[in-house]
């Protein structure tokens, strides 16, 4: 793939329970927020889209968006900024912990993005979070 225009979907192992199309109608009704000092979120929704940043590590992000599109679970969307292209990733909220269910990545240039990098399997990202509780 090159060029910025093409867009790579990860979906993790660890949300195989839930349904991809009900994922992807979630990210339609989400609301996109800029993110920093002064957001205004629900309070649990941001507070945990606050450790799913520090948890994934994600760098410079500038978006946040929930949605109650999956309710009585939370949904979360963060978009993030690399050197190399943007990331958008999407949380299920179980309650007890958060799931990465997709991530969305936007290469500036992919022959800049070597191939054990996580944006080519999701195992090391989602992993982390998922074994660690995020609540």
């Amino acid at each position: 793939m090159t060029g910025a225009t093409s867009r790579q979907e990860n979906w993790t192992t660890v949300g195989t329970a839930y349904d991809r199309e009900q994922i992807l109608a979630a990210i339609e009704t989400l609301e996109w927020k800029p993110w920093g000092p002064g957001c205004t979120f629900s309070g649990m929704g941001g507070l945990n889209m606050a450790e799913c940043i520090v948890k994934l590590g994600l760098p410079r992000v500038t978006e946040a968006a929930e949605s109650p599109a999956m309710a009585p679970r939370g949904f979360y969307g963060m978009h993030a900024h690399y050197k190399n292209g943007d990331v958008w990733v999407y949380v299920v909220d179980e309650g007890s912990q958060c799931v990465p269910v997709l991530s969305v990545l936007e290469p500036r240039d992919w022959t800049l993005i070597p191939k054990d990098h996580p944006a080519y399997t999701d195992t090391r990202v989602s992993a982390k979070l998922v074994t660690e509780r995020v609540r």
